[in-house]
């Protein structure tokens, strides 16, 4: 017991000094780690339902990815890995669109991915992975490509202030990848900036070459923050001088995969379940939301900033790792409406938005007592009775729904 108050408070002493630096170690041990009793009404002022719209032109099926959707100030655009195409939806849920074709013809993609909605400009822009971003207009005609690093297409990107462009490095570990992970591009595609160095593999390190969460990026006060799993333990924030600034050190001390574990894929497959791999970060106010996935189960837990300590959330059991990034239940108790647990897939400034499959929202089941308003409950109510009958009426599996709750 006294071992265990002296770490806690050598991890409060440690945690306090390096806040005072402007960057807190967030300390990371589901053995040690107590529950707490934060909860979905804690956080969010309000939660909004959007059903995608079901019909024979846009079936979707499941979201597999967070880089699989977009949601911006007036639509939400979707990869559908099943039919490899994109496509458009208003901010309501209303289908308006498939954003161009399959195919080896001009404005045509066999293997594309999200990269951005430029609304100022009305257009959808996507990265083929062969080395070119594809413009469309928000009726799905093909206008224009540029020509990119090819090491860098088919990448997670993310646009902030309206004025820049952070596109992340595919895969640092395959030889004669450049030396920095982050590139800053205007939104003319100029370069202006790279930041983060790589680390240095020899050449017979394969690399493991994909990982839970292997990076993410959110929007908050105005600032881009990203952070790659694999490679450091750092949440950097971009200020607009498009300076990299560490904010958050992540420390899973003894449960941290080495460079040795990432770069041999045999290796990573014997220690991946002793090992502590970071799947999400996310912020508000007084709290950082990471979720981490450790000997297969997912963990989610808040580091409260002002007091300098962690808790795991009280949630559901966890549903296990391997369908992490398609759905899962477990999270924030949600006390809000009585709805699922609720976890983030994305934020931008005040908003957590993720998504769940229609048939989530029969099978929910939360002995939670509500505490936001009768409308807020009622909606709840609304779509998964709407769920019900459409599945009824038309025999088909409905669209994902998307959730967005408004942080306070």
């Amino acid at each position: 017991m006294i071992r265990i108050l002296l770490s806690s408070l050598f991890v409060l002493f440690y945690s306090q000094a390096c806040s005072d630096r402007g960057q807190d170690v967030i300390q990371i041990d589901p053995k040690q780690t107590l529950r707490g009793t934060l909860s979905l009404s804690d956080i969010v002022e309000s939660i909004e339902y959007i059903r995608l719209e079901t019909n024979a032109d846009c079936l979707i099926g499941i979201i597999r990815k967070s880089q699989d959707i977009i949601v911006s100030n007036n639509y939400i655009l979707v990869y559908c890995s099943n039919t490899r195409l994109c496509y458009l939806f208003s901010r309501t849920g209303t289908f308006v669109g498939k954003i161009g074709n399959r195919g080896n013809g001009p404005g045509e993609y066999t293997n594309a991915s999200l990269f951005s909605i430029d609304e100022k400009r009305e257009q959808i822009v996507l990265s083929t992975s062969a080395g070119r971003l594809m413009h469309y207009n928000l009726d799905g005609k093909y206008l224009h490509s540029v020509a990119v690093d090819i090491r860098l297409s088919g990448t997670i990107c993310a646009q902030f202030n309206s004025e820049y462009i952070v596109m992340h490095l595919n895969d640092p570990f395959k030889t004669g990848e450049p030396p920095f992970n982050y590139s800053v591009f205007s939104n003319e595609y100029e370069l202006l900036s790279q930041k983060i160095k790589n680390i240095d593999y020899t050449s017979t390190q394969r690399g493991v070459g994909t990982y839970p969460g292997d990076y993410w990026y959110y929007l908050y006060n105005g600032q881009l923050h990203v952070k790659n799993a694999v490679l450091n333990d750092t949440v950097y924030c971009i200020n607009k001088d498009l300076i990299f600034v560490p904010k958050y050190v992540i420390n899973s001390g003894r449960y941290s995969p080495s460079t040795q574990i990432l770069s041999d894929p045999e290796l990573y497959q014997k220690e991946y379940n002793s090992r502590i791999f970071i799947s999400s970060v996310f912020e508000t106010n007084n709290f950082v939301l990471i979720s981490y996935i450790y000997n297969d189960e997912n963990f989610y837990q808040y580091y409260d900033k002002r007091e300098y300590r962690s808790m795991l959330f009280h949630s559901a059991p966890a549903i296990p790792a391997h369908f992490f990034g398609t759905n899962f239940a477990s999270g924030i108790p949600n006390d809000y409406d009585g709805g699922l647990d609720f976890w983030p897939k994305q934020q931008n400034e005040n908003e957590f938005i993720t998504w769940y499959d229609a048939s989530f929202f029969e099978e929910s089941k939360n002995n939670l007592k509500p505490k936001g308003s009768q409308s807020a409950i009622d909606q709840l109510k609304k779509v998964t009775r709407d769920i019900k009958e459409s599945q009824t009426d038309n025999k088909t599996e409905a669209n994902p729904v998307v959730v967005i709750a408004k942080l306070k």
